[in-house]
């Protein structure tokens, strides 16, 4: 009985490598575009440069959006966003202090990781994308008043 052995693939064929670059950068910007309003991207150190840099720009429609990401953002560890956090876990928690803190809207829920990396949980914030960021936002029935109630309580 033959066997097939299957090769991994080592490479894209420029074709290919092409669709990926154009998929990547139309994802990226969409991204960018649709969190460049939120609190963390307006207040964040670790975004200053980057918002200074498109303060001028179309946003949605200029190129150099993504090279000004790639050569001015760096990666983050989760420190930049404790303070964020910080404010769903404040009693009161009031939804105009939460809403559009790192994505737009309200998230639907606040997991916790499982803490493998220290000593602590690390809370992450979920929300919701019908399709992410793909042609402006999602045609669902928003629900984040419930969950602004459901998260302060």
């Amino acid at each position: 009985m033959p066997t097939n052995t299957v090769h991994p693939i080592t490479a894209l064929t420029p074709r290919l490598e092409a669709a990926l670059r154009e998929d990547t950068d139309r994802r990226l910007g969409n991204l960018i575009a649709g969190n460049i309003n939120t609190r963390y991207a307006r207040s964040s150190s670790q975004l200053s440069d980057f918002c200074l840099a498109i303060k001028d720009k179309d946003v949605q429609n200029d190129e150099s959006i993504l090279s000004d990401f790639r050569r001015l953002v760096f990666p983050t560890n989760y420190e930049s966003y404790r303070p964020y956090f910080e404010k769903f876990n404040s009693r009161p928690c009031r939804s105009s202090e939460v809403e559009n803190v790192l994505a737009p809207g309200l998230p639907i829920y606040i997991p916790l990781s499982s803490s493998t990396s220290g000593k602590k949980s690390k809370q992450f914030a979920k929300y919701f994308r019908s399709q992410p960021y793909v042609g402006g936002p999602p045609t669902f029935a928003r629900t984040n008043y419930l969950t602004c109630a459901y998260l302060c309580i």
